[in-house]
């Protein structure tokens, strides 16, 4: 529910449907915004609904607690919240590492200072945005958390050479966000096949 200060509402900045059409209405009278809303409810997105994760939990919350806490006595050093968001750290390496097999050394992310709590009715909102990128969507599920991990990652073959990009009259079939970013409003090719153009390249 929006608040309000000084008779003016105030959304979160991630609400991105609310901040864009807050106070717009339809023809037959109904608020866009709430008509937006309830059809993302409808919509899928990686872990979000439980969509691609077990339907039930494999171990229950007891059990994932007392898993968790076996690994505190070796770590005297570090507060129980520290030693989770390292090790929550080191999966997502380990989801990179696997993601990207080309990749040259190690991925490090325990120098990441910075993390932002996103409420769950704005999740799929925010993967949308980071979708709208032509990201690739690496996930993996961890018991110990109950929990999908998401990474939207760009891939960064050895020498930089870039993983795919325009350098040529495309001849197969662009995604949307390609043809929207590339291709909108230019001549359109004469002739196109039907092969996906991140499997094949341009």
């Amino acid at each position: 529910e929006n608040l309000h200060v000084n008779s003016a509402p105030v959304v979160p900045v991630l609400d991105r449907l609310a901040c864009r059409q807050l106070g717009q209405k339809l023809p037959t009278g109904e608020d866009v915004v709430a008509v937006e809303h309830s059809l993302l409810h409808h919509l899928k997105g990686p872990g979000y609904r439980r969509n691609m994760l077990p339907a039930y939990a494999p171990l229950t919350s007891a059990q994932r607690s007392a898993l968790r806490n076996r690994i505190y006595p070796f770590l005297p050093v570090e507060d129980p919240v520290h030693a989770e968001r390292l090790l929550l750290l080191r999966e997502f390496e380990d989801l990179l590492s696997t993601a990207q097999p080309e990749r040259s050394g190690k991925w490090n992310l325990m120098n990441r200072v910075h993390h932002e709590f996103i409420p769950s009715d704005l999740m799929l909102q925010t993967m949308i945005q980071g979708l709208a990128a032509d990201a690739f969507v690496a996930t993996r599920y961890s018991e110990r958390h109950d929990a999908l991990l998401v990474a939207l990652h760009y891939r960064s073959p050895p020498g930089r050479v870039l993983w795919h990009a325009w350098a040529s009259r495309v001849r197969t079939k662009p995604t949307f966000n390609e043809w929207f970013t590339m291709l909108k409003g230019s001549e359109s090719p004469d002739r196109l096949y039907d092969l996906q153009a991140r499997r094949y390249g341009f």
